[in-house]
């Protein structure tokens, strides 16, 4: 992360920044990223949808590489899994409704 910074780009590219991070890393992975949203672009490519409910601007929804939906957190939820989450959203459009 720290050599991904350097030079202070405008745009940061991450996947799975989450992966093997215990729960107290993630969080604070989380807020880190908040922080640095405020002054760059970043994009995150990840499964584990839940990290980044609370922190994404937008949400860009990819299956076998083509754009299933762009939309806020909220407007995401309000479209396929009302009074639910971004998992749940997640759940739904990848046909996984039944969590097998």
């Amino acid at each position: 992360m720290a050599s991904a910074l350097l030079g202070d780009p405008k745009l940061l590219i991450l996947d799975e920044p989450t992966a093997g991070l215990d729960p107290k890393e993630r969080v604070r992975l989380r807020n880190l990223l908040s922080g640095m949203a405020k002054e760059r672009i970043i994009l995150v490519a990840t499964h584990v949808v839940s990290d980044m409910e609370t922190v994404a601007n937008q949400v860009i929804l990819l299956r076998s590489g083509q754009v299933v939906d762009i939309a806020p957190v909220p407007t995401l939820i309000e479209r396929y899994a009302p009074g639910k989450g971004l998992e749940e959203v997640y759940l739904h459009i990848f046909g996984e409704e039944d969590g097998k």
